[in-house]
């Protein structure tokens, strides 16, 4: 019996003891309405919750301080939310200070601190270093940063780790696209597209680099199928109309003056017409122009140069895009027997068998500008080459060699060599070397540059 009241006393004083334990203090209150108002994307009134919790209970400042910090983030209150990362990170608790160190990167990056970001991930890291999330946004800081190669290896170090990873790829194709590798931006991006293929940010990628791999034509038409499908999408209309543009019949009508050492006076004025053909993979155009060079500025010894030009361009593949252009300069000269009409033209093919390799080939001949070589005609016709080797984004190397021949009977031949490597970003810093050589069969002749060794 007496047990039996004991027992019944005893369950009594915790029925009346558990709402006392379990009532919540006002610091949780405002923690809990704070937590609220972050998920509805109200910050600042999470923000004055965060900060009334810890002004009822200073001690537990640590227990908030990194969500306090987020929220300052997510209102752009970049600066205060810098100076509570920095101190959240000066804890003992591992996990408490990745988080401060992850939303300290965060931050950073958003006030263009690239590279003090970068830093605070890579400390993310290495309390956790298989953290796909911290990964990728250093991937991301580092292209916005224009470190493109370290950005595209820790994009591949994800996909290694997590194969076909979407947010991964996306990043990837970005960054390869950004880089000049275009086609290999286009087949990251549409690894995604065959399994998402409304993906929005893998389908604009695609756009633009086919636009930036020189076929407007395909990305025209993948841009309109893509404003069909997702006709509320900004930027798809943005981008379509961007290049509905493009493709339009485009008129210029352009006047320069020149005022060279030697008092030779140079105006000309021209007018073009440029139309594409074949949504842009090709064009056709027509320009003429009219010179006048004045001597000493003398209008009276006025030499009078009219070029009408045809040209055209195609690109007939991904890999070989053919341009050439053709006219006529009548040169009209005092004291000249006659005026003097030469045929010019220009004509080049390119070759780009992938986004690391580019070989040109082309047979150009023109005319000269100074007083001297226009009261002769003389005239130059040149055959070059040239190769460009970009193994990657920082570093190039290339190559042209030209043999010129001269209607005075001069003859040029002439090769360069380049290399080159940047070393910074921002500013763009690169250091290279180029070495010049050519050699005339006749130097010194009267009215271009034709010295006796280079």
């Amino acid at each position: 019996m007496n047990m039996r009241t004991s027992s019944l006393g005893l369950s009594a004083l915790f029925l009346f003891a558990s709402p006392l334990s379990a009532q919540t203090s006002p610091a949780d209150e405002a923690v809990q309405a704070a937590r609220t108002a972050a998920r509805a994307d109200r910050h600042d009134e999470a923000i004055a919750a965060f900060r009334k919790a810890i002004a009822l209970e200073p001690s537990r400042k640590r227990d908030w301080i990194v969500e306090l910090a987020d929220q300052l983030t997510w209102s752009k209150r970049i600066d205060d939310a810098i100076a509570l990362y920095r101190e959240a990170t000066l804890t003992k608790d591992r996990e408490q200070e990745r988080k401060a160190r992850i939303g300290l990167g965060r931050a950073l990056s958003w006030a263009g601190r690239h590279q003090a970001s970068v830093a605070e991930y890579d400390r993310a890291l290495a309390i956790d270093p298989e953290d796909r999330d911290v990964r990728l946004a250093k991937a991301q800081v580092l292209a916005w940063d224009n470190r493109l190669d370290e950005s595209r290896a820790t994009y591949e170090a994800v996909l290694r780790n997590h194969p076909g990873d979407a947010e991964a790829l996306r990043g990837l194709a970005r960054v390869l696209s950004w880089s000049g590798r275009h086609r290999a931006g286009i087949a990251a991006a549409e690894q995604i597209l065959v399994t998402q293929p409304n993906d929005r940010e893998a389908g604009i990628i695609r756009i633009e680099s086919l636009d930036w791999m020189g076929r407007p034509d395909k990305a025209l038409s993948a841009a309109g199928e893509a404003a069909k499908v997702d006709a509320e999408n900004t930027r798809i209309a943005e981008l379509f109309a961007k290049l509905k543009a493009r493709v339009r019949p485009e008129a210029r009508v352009d006047l320069r003056l020149f005022d060279q050492s030697d008092d030779l006076e140079i105006s000309e004025a021209s007018a073009d017409l440029r139309v594409p053909v074949v949504a842009g993979k090709g064009v056709v155009g027509a320009r003429y122009a009219r010179s006048e060079y004045r001597p000493d500025g003398r209008r009276s010894a006025r030499i009078t140069v009219d070029r009408p030009l045809l040209y055209a361009g195609y690109r007939l593949n991904d890999a070989i895009e053919l341009n050439g252009a053709v006219a006529l300069d009548r040169i009209d000269a005092p004291g000249a027997a006659d005026d003097r009409t030469r045929f010019t033209f220009e004509t080049y093919a390119t070759y780009r068998p992938n986004d690391t390799l580019r070989f040109d080939a082309g047979i150009s001949r023109w005319t000269f500008d100074s007083e001297t070589t226009l009261l002769t005609g003389l005239t130059a016709t040149q055959i070059g080459a040239s190769v460009d080797v970009r193994p990657n984004e920082r570093f190039i190397i290339s190559a042209r060699s030209s043999r010129t021949s001269y209607s005075d009977n001069n003859r040029r031949w002439w090769w360069q060599a380049e290399i080159g490597h940047r070393i910074l970003s921002k500013p763009n810093i690169t250091l290279g070397y180029r070495f010049t050589h050519f050699t005339f069969r006749t130097p010194g002749q009267p009215g271009y540059y034709n010295p006796d060794r280079f």
